[in-house]
C-alpha cells in the first residue's frame, strides 16, 4: 500500500551509497525492489556483484526500444488527463541520469571486474546510485501584494 503521506512533504535525508549502505539494504522487503536487491547481496562472495540504482532516465538509447519510457508515460499521462498533476502537495523531489551517462556507469563497473575488481567496491559494498541532477517543483510562495 502506497503512503497516504506521499507528496506532503520533502526531506533533508538524502541517502549516500557509501555510508547509507547498512540502512538501505535493511529496507523492508516490501520496500520498491528491495526483492531484487537482496538476491544480488546474497550472491556467493566469489561472484562480482554491484547494485546500480539509477532514478529517472532521460534520453535516447541505442537499442531496439530506442526511446527511455519514464518521461514520455508521464507525458501521455498528463495528455490523456487533459491536464498536469502531482502527488498531494508535490513536495517530494526526484533525482536524474541521461542514458549515456548511466551506460558509462555500466561500461566503467564492467571493465573493473574484467580487470579483476579495479577500483571498484564489490559485493554488499557496491552500492551505487546514479543520478546527476534533481528536480523538485518550486515552492509556491503565497504573493504578498494580495
Amino acid at each position: 500500500m502506497s503512503d497516504p503521506r506521499a507528496g506532503h512533504f520533502t526531506t533533508t535525508k538524502i541517502y549516500d551509497d557509501i555510508d547509507d549502505v547498512d540502512e538501505i539494504k535493511s529496507l523492508p522487503l516490501t520496500h520498491f525492489h528491495q526483492d531484487v536487491d537482496q538476491a544480488v547481496h546474497h550472491a556467493p562472495p566469489n561472484v562480482k556483484t554491484a547494485m546500480i540504482t539509477p532514478p529517472t532516465i532521460y534520453g535516447t538509447g541505442a537499442n531496439a526500444r530506442p526511446k527511455i519510457l519514464q518521461i514520455p508515460w508521464l507525458v501521455e499521462c498528463i495528455l490523456k488527463g487533459g491536464e498536469a498533476f502531482q502527488i498531494n502537495e508535490g513536495l517530494n523531489t526526484w533525482d536524474a541520469i541521461h542514458i549515456r551517462d548511466l551506460a558509462n556507469i555500466y561500461r566503467l563497473l564492467v571493465e573493473s571486474a574484467a580487470a579483476g575488481g579495479g577500483k571498484a567496491s564489490w559485493g554488499k559494498d557496491g552500492y551505487y546510485f546514479a543520478e546527476s541532477e534533481s528536480y523538485v517543483r518550486p515552492l509556491q510562495l503565497a504573493d504578498p501584494n494580495k
